[in-house]
């Protein structure tokens, strides 16, 4: 269980760097699952919101609770991060930033909505081969 600010940030800050390093190829993938799961992530969406409304996890609380992670959320949404994304990509990447910020809270949020929210984002990081860096 990680409740530190800094490892909610440092959680959100690499899904958009992995996000914006994808290939052409890549990214055409991850736009095909965001456009695949829009209407099951929306419903998710709409429940999650639900859950922060009714245990008082709001927006504005997690940024008293979490400064650095809920101010780093706030500032993806007003830069249309991930860039050069269409609208529908960049909802998914900020899905799953937005349920690493509400991981592990008490109480918990129900199965299953960030495993959707989430969905896209596994699945094309999941696939992601690591190219070995060669030493300069």
């Amino acid at each position: 269980m990680w409740v530190d600010d800094q490892a909610r940030f440092a959680v959100m800050q690499q899904i958009i760097c992995d996000l914006e390093r994808l290939t052409v190829e890549q990214r055409a993938q991850f736009v095909d699952l965001a456009q695949d799961t829009r209407y099951e992530r929306d419903a998710a969406e709409r429940a999650l919101t639900r859950w922060q409304e009714q245990t008082l996890w709001t927006s504005q609380y997690c940024l008293t609770c979490f400064p650095k992670a809920a101010t780093l959320l706030e500032e993806l949404l007003a830069s249309h991060r991930p860039l050069e994304f269409p609208y529908v990509a960049r909802t998914a990447a900020i899905d799953a930033a937005r349920c690493a910020l509400l991981a592990d809270l008490q109480p918990p949020i129900p199965d299953g909505i960030c495993k959707i929210l989430c969905g896209p984002v596994e699945d094309v990081l999941d696939r992601l081969v690591v190219e070995p860096q060669l030493p300069l």
